[in-house]
């Protein structure tokens, strides 16, 4: 599956694609500068999935909220450990920080994820200020992951509002 890209994008997931669906982002994405925020998988786990199906990642950096809550982790050079998923203050200005970095896209895994964490307004209110910071940053594409799940529709409908541009990969993959 060939992805185009707007300013800020919204891809919505059967959860049963989405190790297909993130793999085709990624390699979409190889060869450019990325911030990979993680929500739903481990540092580890997301590269050893993108060497699995060959996916060059060396232009990719990565926050990952989930490892620093199951073991004490050590920031490196590739990777960010947030110390909790929930610490959205936390990942907030982790964000801004590297906001500065020249990244030509980040790809937010997932928004979905995030509510697991903290209440839907909490996530409603932290995305459309990340969405507002992303934009300002001149030639930064953003991609949010969001699992189509039916007791997530509230923050679906709410996230749609903001994105430029909305992939529907789970209605493709009904028919």
């Amino acid at each position: 599956m060939g992805f185009k890209f707007d300013k800020t994008n919204l891809v919505l997931i059967h959860s049963l694609d989405y190790g297909k669906v993130t793999t085709d982002i990624g390699k979409s994405l190889s060869g450019k500068r990325v911030l990979y925020i993680s929500y739903n998988k481990t540092w580890p786990a997301i590269e050893e999935l993108f060497k699995n199906r060959k996916i060059s990642e060396k232009n990719f950096f990565y926050l990952d909220a989930i490892s620093g809550s199951m073991k004490k982790v050590n920031s490196s050079d590739r990777c960010y450990f947030l110390s909790s998923p929930s610490s959205l203050t936390e990942l907030s200005l982790a964000i801004k920080k590297i906001l500065n970095q020249e990244f030509d896209f980040i790809v937010f895994d997932s928004i979905t994820n995030l509510s697991t964490y903290n209440s839907n307004i909490i996530v409603e209110r932290f995305f459309s200020s990340l969405i507002n910071d992303m934009k300002s940053v001149e030639n930064l594409r953003s991609i949010f992951l969001v699992l189509d799940v039916e007791d997530q529709q509230q923050i679906i409908k709410k996230a749609q509002t903001y994105a430029d541009k909305v992939i529907d990969t789970a209605q493709k993959s009904n028919n």
